[in-house]
């Protein structure tokens, strides 16, 4: 395997491993400020998602197993991290919050799977075409969304409250 080969790999590793560092996080830190923290590893996924793909072009590899490998790090982190950090969010409120955001939560997470299922069949179904364009909200737009708008909820006015969860029903 070509340092090239292993640095996209350890690129892509980078940017899955960020959903389950941050719901590590979320569990493990009995701290209020775990659930803002877990928000900004949606960015830093982002971050390793935006540069993997350019590490991984020009390898001898196709383009489908690019495909399948960023929708399989897109769950970690764009799609289990945003319905943790839902839930936990709702916790931090009250009981009937709570409920509210797992569903919420729940629901975002199933979307995103559905979402990710059309990209990588479209990707794998039509690899010699390059993709220009895509259907719905992209999965880390989503996810960042929902991110932005916990860490102003709990930073901001308490009329945000509800913020998070309405941004996920529509995302």
């Amino acid at each position: 395997m070509s340092y090239r080969a292993l640095l996209a790999d350890g690129l892509s590793l980078g940017f899955t491993s960020s959903g389950v560092v941050a719901v590590i996080v979320m569990l493990t830190w009995h701290d209020p400020r775990a659930l803002a923290v877990a928000c900004l590893f949606v960015f830093i996924a982002l971050g390793f998602d935006s540069i993997d793909g350019h590490a991984a072009r020009g390898l001898e590899r196709s383009p489908a197993e690019g495909a399948v490998l960023d929708s399989l790090c897109d769950t970690s982190s764009f799609a289990a991290l945003p319905a943790a950090m839902l839930t936990a969010y709702g916790a931090r409120i009250d009981r009937p919050t709570l409920i509210i955001s797992a569903i919420a939560g729940v629901v975002f997470f199933g979307c995103a799977v559905l979402r990710l299922r059309r990209y990588t069949v479209g990707a794998v179904g039509h690899a010699s075409e390059e993709r220009t364009s895509f259907e719905g909200v992209p999965s880390p737009v989503a996810a960042m969304s929902v991110a932005a708008t916990i860490l102003a909820a709990i930073t901001g006015p308490p009329a945000l409250a509800w913020m998070p969860i309405l941004f996920a029903a529509v995302n």
